[in-house]
């Protein structure tokens, strides 16, 4: 065969007719084929033929067929006629490139790659996995092998799972050459503190974790946050017998004025603290022993400084309104006009709103002699809360032209503006109990903050602009005061029954910063602010007059009016005896 395929020229006029004898005899020998590289090699007689150490395994063998085949090989042959001459080197190369098998070899099909597998005479008949760092693991088990190992296995799932335990196997030795605990972190940024000893009970107790500056609640947890960091005392600074405080809770019997003044009304007597000298006074006594008394069972009801505390006025049970001066303890003016007792009174610069049994709110000017300048009709039970809205700076209201807020014993909250006072600018109904305790906030002229007795005990807090309820807090007890902290975003309530307690609470967050429970023996009935903003006065049931330190003034600040009760200790024997009783002493 080799012979008649040298001796064929594609020149040859019968190239034709010694093929079709060629493969007529190749046809006949069914058993006999020729492969791909024996024919490249007889084709191309200058390639070096390749060693016997690099012979690669022969790929499977094609049939001959007839037919066909020689007629796509003739069709080959003419186009190549056509075309010119090509030696037989280019064509056995044209054919190797081309997928086929050399010049004789007839290719019927395409070529199937997944027949010609072709695999390493040294690696016959082996599945190998993955590299295993692990000398202990090797195929031999002597350890000694330096480079991959390879470990065969007999299928997928096993070399998984010998891989994965190869793996452990090595990290546990590594981590043991190494002095490494496998189940903790190599590297971290700091290192673990030292496990606690002793009783932790009290750290866990009051720690307190700083706000994150990221939270939705940072910027209004600032308050909370200094809270953590000050003390706030639990006992009182200083404590005032009281004796005759009228046990009432519609009634409003403490005030303190802008130049650091206490008054404190008992029964039918009205004294006068000076919280920065000691010094205690008796201001009026409405029955009838002083000059100004009208007899009979005549009591104080209310008691208000004006802003800037030259004058009080003083409400009695009987429907009229006294205002004194206070500096030289004299009665200036008695208004007269209302039905009932006057549990409520408020200034707005010359103009004193005061709240009746009835339900009637009467402006009231003092600078002339027709003092009812207005009335307002919206409540159907005791006014026992009202409160004008501060509307310039210095603490001044702007002489009944704002807003004043009034609560009622028919848990009525109504907000009215001084120039149109025929109906109230909002009213709200969701109290379920009498409103005695309003406070409008410092720092947003909007906000109300209004709390409920007995049957409701929750503080409400109000948009007077849109009329919107912002905020509700449901506390423990009855509500009877609310005072907002002029340095910071809180709010202190003092309650009644049945806890008596002093809280504080963060705004607009509702936090509790602190609590003060029992802060009196009985029902806490009034409270008011010093005029420097840090110290709360209480009054209670049990006739006691407490002094709070709770609030932090301003870092460099002078406190005002001199510092509430910082300059002179109170003498124990320093009072005012009337008939033999004490009307205000210290303890």
């Amino acid at each position: 065969m080799n012979t008649t395929l040298s001796s064929l020229s594609l020149n040859s006029p019968s190239r034709g007719q010694s093929l079709r004898d060629t493969i007529h005899k190749s046809a006949h020998q069914p058993k006999k084929t020729l492969t791909s590289s024996a024919a490249l090699a007889a084709l191309a007689p200058s390639k070096k033929r390749a060693s016997p150490s690099k012979k690669r395994s022969a790929s499977p063998t094609k049939s001959i067929r007839t037919g066909d085949d020689v007629t796509t090989l003739l069709s080959s042959a003419d186009t190549t006629q056509e075309y010119g001459r090509t030696s037989p080197t280019k064509l056995a190369k044209g054919l190797a490139a081309g997928g086929g098998l050399g010049r004789m070899d007839v290719v019927g099909n395409d070529w199937d790659g997944s027949h010609d597998v072709r695999k390493s005479p040294s690696k016959k008949g082996k599945v190998l996995d993955r590299y295993i760092p692990s000398r202990g693991n090797s195929a031999s088990g002597s350890g000694e092998h330096t480079g991959p190992i390879l470990v065969p296995g007999s299928g997928s799932a096993n070399s998984t799972q010998n891989l994965s335990d190869a793996t452990d196997s090595a990290h546990s030795d590594l981590s043991q050459s190494l002095g490494l605990d496998p189940n903790k972190r190599i590297l971290s940024f700091f290192a673990e503190p030292p496990p606690a000893q002793g009783d932790t009970g009290l750290l866990t107790t009051y720690a307190r974790r700083p706000p994150k500056s990221g939270h939705p609640g940072a910027s209004h947890a600032s308050s909370t946050a200094a809270a953590s960091r000050r003390r706030i005392a639990t006992a009182p600074e200083r404590v005032l017998d009281a004796p005759g405080l009228v046990d009432d809770y519609y009634l409003n019997l403490l005030d303190w004025s802008a130049t650091n003044l206490v008054a404190i009304a008992l029964a039918e007597s009205v004294y006068v603290w000076n919280a920065q000298s000691g010094e205690v006074s008796s201001l009026c006594s409405v029955g009838g022993d002083d000059g100004h008394g009208e007899g009979g069972d005549e009591i104080v009801c209310s008691v208000k400084f004006s802003e800037d505390g030259g004058h009080l006025a003083v409400g009695l049970s009987s429907g009229p309104i006294r205002v004194y001066d206070v500096a030289s303890s004299s009665l200036v003016r008695t208004m007269s006009g209302h039905l009932s007792r006057v549990p409520s009174l408020s200034w707005s610069g010359a103009v004193l709103s005061s709240g009746c049994r009835t339900g009637e709110i009467w402006n009231s000017d003092v600078r002339v002699a027709q003092h009812r300048v207005a009335e307002m009709k919206g409540h159907r039970g005791e006014v026992c809360g009202l409160e004008w809205r501060t509307e310039v700076a210095g603490g001044l209201s702007g002489g009944g032209q704002g807003l004043l807020a009034s609560g009622g014993n028919d848990n009525v909250v109504n907000v009215w503006d001084g120039r149109m006072t025929s109906a109230p600018k909002m009213s709200k109904t969701n109290h379920t109990a009498a409103v005695k305790a309003l406070a409008w906030c410092p720092w947003n002229p909007s906000l109300l903050a209004s709390g409920g007795g007995t049957n409701d005990r929750t503080i409400h807090f109000w948009n007077a602009t849109t009329g919107a309820r912002l905020n509700s807090l449901t506390t423990p007890s009855q509500v009877t005061s609310l005072i907002w902290n002029p340095h910071a975003r809180e709010i202190l309530s003092s309650h009644g029954n049945p806890d008596h307690q002093l809280s504080i609470h963060a705004y607009p967050s509702l936090a509790k910063v602190t609590d003060i429970p029992n802060a009196h023996e009985a029902r806490i009935l009034n409270s008011c602010l010093s005029p420097d903003g840090t110290v709360v006065a209480t009054a209670s049931s049990d006739e006691n007059l407490k002094f709070w330190r709770v609030f932090e003034g301003k870092k460099g600040g002078k406190s005002g009016g001199g510092g509430a009760m910082a300059e002179k200790d109170v003498d124990a024997a320093d009072g005012i005896q009337r008939k033999g009783k004490t009307g205000i002493s210290v303890r």
